[in-house]
């Protein structure tokens, strides 16, 4: 569980887009359509692993861009 006086713990799920938005001052008014547009392709993707029993092609085989 975080420790509000010391920021997350180590251990705490790491922090995402949806994160950033939620705990950046001001930001949730400038950038809600980017965490609802997050929200609703993180449910197509569990959806999608439900249905399907395997990650989307485009989440299965992401891979880092070349540097």
């Amino acid at each position: 569980m975080p420790d509000e006086a010391h920021g997350p713990s180590l251990t705490a799920e790491p922090l995402g887009v949806m994160d950033v938005i939620d705990r950046v001052p001001g930001l949730a008014g400038r950038a809600g359509h980017v965490r609802q547009l997050m929200a609703d392709r993180r449910l197509a993707a569990r959806a999608h692993t439900r249905l399907e029993g395997e990650d989307a092609p485009e989440i299965r085989d992401w891979t880092w861009p070349h540097a």
